[in-house]
């Protein structure tokens, strides 16, 4: 399911290279990443009682 989750998202990312000039699809995708690595970072105390060990 993931897998096909993925390929969708990835099409519909691919389909902006229309709109968008390469450089900005990039930088787009860069600033999805650090985002969600932020919220990641910042949900690390609510998230680590629920880690395994």
């Amino acid at each position: 399911m993931f897998a096909a989750v993925g390929v969708v998202l990835g099409g519909q990312f691919y389909r902006l290279t229309a709109a968008l000039p390469m450089p900005a699809y990039f930088l787009a995708l860069a600033g999805i990443a650090l985002a969600t690595g932020a919220a990641v970072a910042a949900a690390t105390r609510r998230l680590s009682p629920h880690l395994p060990v």
